[in-house]
């Protein structure tokens, strides 16, 4: 064995600028969860794409660590079992985290059944996340046989030693295989040889991939206090990556800026009360919409939902880590030290500190309904695969399709009548309505809703209620024109929102509610 009493780290300044290079972060946490929780948050504050843990802390229901600016993949869909037992037996060994708001396109792959093994496809690249429980030979075997696609990547905990790895250890545990595999196979071995990855002093966490370039090192300012070491991989370049689709957020302060410009806009157009034509209403709501659109753009910021950082950290836990750090670099082979023990504490105390003090701060319905909240039923893992008619099926693509085979089409043209019964029908004649509403409705009805959630332009109630005392003239006369002339523009039509008034309980006559956010209809996307 190759012993060094000092651990060799690697540095932190070899890590290539973010937006060239896609970053993977390896770590085995060792199924603690001040590990866990570390590891997200520093891979989160360093901008790694893709996080792959081994040994991740699980609880029964169905949780894990969970971190705001992840979404995370898990093997299996649930581990619900409260006995110590069948919980082990049932847990997943492997998890994958992606870094939302990255422009990454990600799809789990489950080619095989297997709590030990994570595919992931990250903008064209295979990623397969592994970790062999000492002595098994299940997922050696697995990878062993495994013919790799192109942009291939494997890495993980496989707990075997050869000299390919480690150089001057006894070859065990199928070191031979799996270093046999690599050399055949094209999956060159990218990491350091001799640089131990564990404790003990072994080589033992390991990544193959087939990428030009590619390579993994040690990264020491990452330590997440458990008994491994954290690795991260290199990928030249960001891959396919997917076309960028966001909407944009207009921040309070904003506001007042965001009504300027809609007055600016709306002063330049005519008279609403003078439309005398459907064409005139439809190129007055295509110029409304193209003054929302203008204004949102011009004060919004684009959200590509990015996350934020683990609300628990706090700067104690900061202190804590550098302080761990700090002594790790030096510690001999094998010894834990007390900066560690307490540092695994100070992340575990706040987190639980965070939580116990948002529950006591309950003091409305709304912070209540917040906490109510916290407990969902479902998971917060991500891309589960369906399975129909004894298919599986994993892309998100495929599932749409499936999902509208097996449920939009149970109709067919056999089911039509044989005749049409409304072939001598003339119908009832003409539905008679008010020609004019009042400002004080539309108003009730368009800034004065109960539901704030927008229409399929995402034009919020918030922004309109920002501006409404500059576009409820222009508003008000349209709709009255609207129905002065019976019609209703092409772009509420082609965004199928009904624009016909619901006819109320005491006034027939009277609308009792219209959705006032399809007039910007039109804005097809990037809006808040």
């Amino acid at each position: 064995m190759l012993g060094s009493q000092r651990r060799p780290r690697g540095s932190g300044r070899t890590r290539q600028p973010r937006n060239r290079d896609l970053q993977v972060c390896w770590a085995n946490v060792g199924k603690g969860a001040p590990s866990h929780i570390t590891i997200l948050q520093t891979a989160f504050t360093e901008n790694m794409d893709v996080v792959c843990i081994q040994e991740p802390y699980t609880h029964p229901g169905t949780k894990t660590q969970n971190h705001p600016g992840f979404d995370c993949y898990a093997p299996v869909d649930s581990w619900d079992s409260e006995d110590p037992i069948q919980r082990e037996a049932e847990r997943p060994r492997v998890m994958t985290y992606i870094r939302k708001g990255a422009g990454l396109r990600t799809q789990q792959r489950r080619p095989i059944h297997s709590r030990d093994l994570l595919w992931i496809d990250v903008n064209s690249y295979a990623i397969l996340n592994a970790y062999r429980q000492p002595l098994s030979l299940d997922v050696i075997d697995y990878v062993t046989h495994l013919a790799p696609p192109p942009n291939c990547l494997v890495g993980g905990d496989f707990n075997a030693w050869h000299d390919m790895f480690e150089p001057g250890v006894l070859p065990t545990h199928q070191g031979p295989e799996l270093a046999s595999w690599s050399a055949s196979s094209g999956m060159d071995f990218i990491g350091a040889p001799g640089e131990p990855t564990q404790r003990l002093g072994h080589v033992l966490d390991l990544t193959f991939s087939n990428i030009p370039f590619a390579y993994t090192s040690i990264q020491a300012d990452m330590h997440c206090g458990s008994d491994h070491e954290t690795q991260v991989t290199i990928i030249p370049g960001q891959g396919t990556v997917p076309l960028e689709q966001f909407h944009y957020r207009i921040p309070e302060c904003e506001l007042p800026k965001f009504a300027g410009l809609i007055t600016n806009g709306t002063a330049k157009l005519p008279d609403p009360w003078g439309i005398t034509s459907t064409e005139r209403v439809d190129s007055y709501a295509e110029a409304i919409a193209e003054v929302f659109t203008s204004s949102i753009r011009t004060t919004g910021k684009p959200d590509r939902g990015q996350g934020n950082p683990a609300a628990w950290w706090t700067p104690e836990c900061e202190e804590a880590h550098q302080q761990h750090l700090s002594v790790w670099n030096h510690v001999s082979t094998g010894e834990i030290p007390c900066e560690t023990r307490e540092f695994l504490t100070t992340v575990r105390k706040a987190k639980r500190e965070y939580w116990k003090k948002r529950i006591n701060s309950i003091n409305d319905d709304k912070s209540l309904y917040k906490v109510i909240g916290w407990h969902k039923l479902a998971s917060n893992l991500k891309g589960p695969p369906l399975e129909i008619n004894g298919v599986l099926v994993e892309d998100t693509l495929e599932k749409a399709e499936a999902l509208r085979t097996e449920v939009l089409r149970w109709f067919s043209a056999e089911d039509d009548l044989a005749q049409d019964p409304l072939t001598d029908w003339n119908g009832t004649g003409n539905l008679d309505w008010e020609q004019t509403v009042s400002l004080e409705e539309v108003e009730c009805n368009t800034i004065r809703v109960t539901s704030t959630s927008p229409g399929m332009d995402q034009v919020t109630v918030r922004l309109l209620k920002s501006c409404w005392d500059h576009i409820k003239h222009a508003i008000h006369g349209l709709f009255s024109r609207c129905l002065a002339l019976n019609h209703f523009p092409q772009s509420w039509k082609l965004a199928k929102v009904a624009m016909l008034p619901k006819v109320g309980k005491k006034d027939k006559s009277s609308i009792q509610s219209w959705r006032p956010i399809a007039l910007l209809s039109c804005i097809s996307k990037g809006l808040e």
